[in-house]
């Protein structure tokens, strides 16, 4: 789903969701190297560990989001009114 009116806000509105997830990677990425720090282990590796499996996650999330999103527009229900025809008010 879409919130932008334009094109332009169109495109601003995607680099805003690019931008945050690349400083969430930043963010898990540093997370690891401190964990890994802490724990006495080289950096690297944990620093690798957290950002792949952290972006692995994030795409499935935004996967099923997707999937969710796409399956609400195609399934409309028509409103329900409180009463039907006829009933007594």
């Amino acid at each position: 789903m879409n919130f932008a009116e334009t094109p332009a806000q169109s495109i601003t509105c995607e680099n805003e969701v690019f931008k945050w997830g690349l400083t969430t990677l930043a963010f898990l990425a540093a997370l690891g190297a401190l964990g890994g720090w802490m724990g006495g282990a080289r950096v690297a590796k944990p620093t690798l560990r957290v950002a792949f499996w952290g972006a692995a996650a994030m795409a499935v999330t935004a996967g099923i989001g997707a999937l969710v999103s796409k399956r609400s527009e195609r399934r409309q229900r028509p409103e329900r009114t409180r009463f039907r025809s006829g009933a007594r008010q």
